[in-house]
C-alpha cells in the first residue's frame, strides 16, 4: 500500500516539474490538437516566437540605450552612427526571423492569421515593449 502512495506522488511530482514552467507563466500552446508530431512542431515554432519576441525587445532595449549614451555624451557622434547603424540591422534580421516564424506557426495552425487569443498569449509573454517602457 505504501508503494502505491509513493509511486502516485511520485507522478504526480513528475507531471507537476515537466507542466510547471507552462502552468507558472499562463501560456497555453495554441492548436495542439491533431498528431503529436504536428503538436510538437507547433510547440517548437511558438517558443521560437517568444524567444524571437524577446530577443527583438532586447535589441531596442540596446538601441535606446545607444541612444540615451550619445545624448549624455558617452557616445561620439561616429562612435554612435557605428554602433547605432549595427544595432538597427540586427534588429531589421530578427524582425524578419519573427515574420517568417509567425507565419510557420499560422500555416501549422492552418489559418490565415493567428487567433486573437493566441496572439494575446505570444504578447504577454513576450515582453511587448509598450510595457517594457
Amino acid at each position: 500500500m505504501l508503494g502505491i502512495v509513493i509511486a502516485i506522488i511520485l507522478v504526480v511530482a513528475v507531471v507537476a516539474i515537466l507542466t510547471s514552467p507552462w502552468s507558472r507563466l499562463g501560456i497555453r500552446v495554441p492548436g495542439t490538437s491533431g498528431t503529436s508530431e504536428s503538436a510538437s512542431e507547433r510547440t517548437a515554432v511558438y517558443n521560437e516566437i517568444l524567444e524571437l519576441r524577446a530577443a527583438r525587445d532586447a535589441k531596442y532595449r540596446e538601441i535606446q540605450d545607444a541612444e540615451l549614451d550619445r545624448q549624455t555624451g558617452k557616445l561620439s557622434k561616429a562612435d554612435f552612427s557605428a554602433v547605432d547603424s549595427g544595432l538597427r540591422s540586427e534588429a531589421i534580421e530578427l524582425l524578419k526571423a519573427l515574420d517568417k516564424a509567425e507565419a510557420r506557426l499560422r500555416k501549422l495552425q492552418g489559418d490565415s492569421e493567428t487567433p486573437d487569443g493566441d496572439q494575446a498569449d505570444l504578447d504577454a509573454h513576450a515582453g511587448d515593449r509598450a510595457d517594457a517602457d
